[in-house]
């Protein structure tokens, strides 16, 4: 099976899709199928997330309007066909692009939105969102055999949309090996952050963005820290929209400057360190596709709290987190829940979080079901127990 993965940006900065699209291909190509990835390259800061099982990919350069390339649209026009075209994402041409080469490849195409498709996000630059609807989004999504969809949220989300074919609910995974180690990484973060060395840390790991609700995050931690004032928030994430700015004025206005760290990007090494610091973890968010910082942070055994738009209900249900509104009264009464904790009950929570990852969210299971799911698209007959038609 030759199946082909199409991104239209793969750069650190832009979100958790850098990571699981790489990482899906790398898992695919460990299980049998060769595999290519595909994206424009505006910038050098890409990381393949250790896909060194996939083939060296297109790397066009630079993109343009929408994401505009005549490099990758000619590669994907004129090179080998592919049994499987896979593209993520919605709003840029390079899953236009791969779209049409299946279709003059014969071959089957398959779109994951990642939440491009939930309310919250149709409705930030809706007009942009409409041009780019009558322009070339509309024929990607109906020319799909198969849309992909990280929740099963999404799947409601599709059809309110307007699109009826049939779903393939496959959400993302972790490699665990990858969260081994903690107690080593710990001190890392206090060498770079001395105010962090023998405080509680609550962690926030997410690109800074109005979306992500940090505004009400800070309100909240300013009302809950007064009760806990050893607590630390820290803050990791690239900023997003210049909206880091508009966060720490907003910290200073609260006086909240001794309490608030913002560590800007961590990856790799310094993202295992601020996770192996924390004791918690916070993402009050409005709406994600599925958040890989959430998986993450399940993997590394920390309790969280996060809202009905990060996608994990089971994390209430299992009791390994709690689920807030996405305001600030929501958010500050879930941070008191979790400060109150003593260290045991936190770690019985974070326990049970990681049970739960290994049991649904590794890779390698992961990748078996998107290869039943390719399986039945070039072969045909009964569709998998993961593809929803209604």
């Amino acid at each position: 099976m030759n199946v082909l993965h199409c991104i239209s940006g793969l750069s650190s900065g832009s979100g958790g899709p850098a990571r699981s699209v790489p990482a899906l291909a790398d898992a695919l190509a460990r299980r049998g199928p060769s595999v290519r990835l595909a994206y424009v390259s505006g910038s050098d800061d890409v990381d393949l997330n250790g896909c060194a099982a996939v083939p060296a990919p297109y790397r066009p350069s630079p993109p343009r309007a929408l994401g505009a390339s005549r490099e990758l649209r000619r590669a994907l026009r004129d090179g080998p066909g592919y049994d499987i075209y896979h593209a993520s994402g919605l709003w840029e041409l390079a899953q236009y692009y791969a779209s049409q080469a299946a279709l003059q490849h014969d071959a089957p195409f398959v779109i994951t939105p990642r939440g491009m498709l939930e309310p919250w996000a149709l409705s930030q630059s809706p007009w942009k969102k409409r041009l780019v609807r009558r322009l070339y989004a509309d024929r990607t999504l109906e020319r799909a055999d198969c849309l992909h969809a990280i929740t099963t949220s999404e799947v409601a989300s599709f059809r309110v949309f307007g699109l009826d074919g049939p779903v393939a609910v496959v959400p993302n995974g972790v490699n665990l090996d990858e969260f081994e180690g903690l107690d080593a990484a710990r001190d890392r973060l206090a060498d770079a952050y001395p105010a962090v060395r023998g405080r509680p840390v609550a962690l926030f790991l997410s690109r800074l963005h109005p979306k992500k609700g940090l505004l009400h995050l800070v309100d909240a931690w300013a009302a809950a820290r007064a009760d806990h004032p050893d607590w630390l928030l820290l803050v990791c994430g690239p900023d997003d929209v210049g909206h880091r700015a508009e966060v720490e004025q907003k910290v200073d206005l609260l006086g909240l400057g001794e309490s608030v760290i913002f560590a800007g990007p961590v990856y790799g090494a310094d993202k295992l360190a601020a996770l192996a610091a924390a004791e918690c973890f916070v993402l009050p968010s409005f709406s994600e596709g599925f958040s890989m910082a959430v998986l993450e942070a399940l993997a590394c055994r920390l309790p969280v709290l996060i809202t009905p738009g990060c996608n994990f209900p089971e994390v209430e249900a299992i009791g390994a987190g709690i689920v807030v509104p996405p305001d600030a009264a929501g958010t500050e009464e879930g941070l008191r829940r979790l400060l109150e904790l003593d260290p045991t009950e936190r770690a019985e929570m974070g326990a049970r979080g990681r049970r739960f990852v290994e049991e649904q969210y590794t890779w390698d299971r992961i990748a078996d079901t998107m290869i039943e799911v390719y399986r039945w698209l070039i072969d045909g007959g009964a569709s998998p127990e993961c593809v929803v038609t209604e």
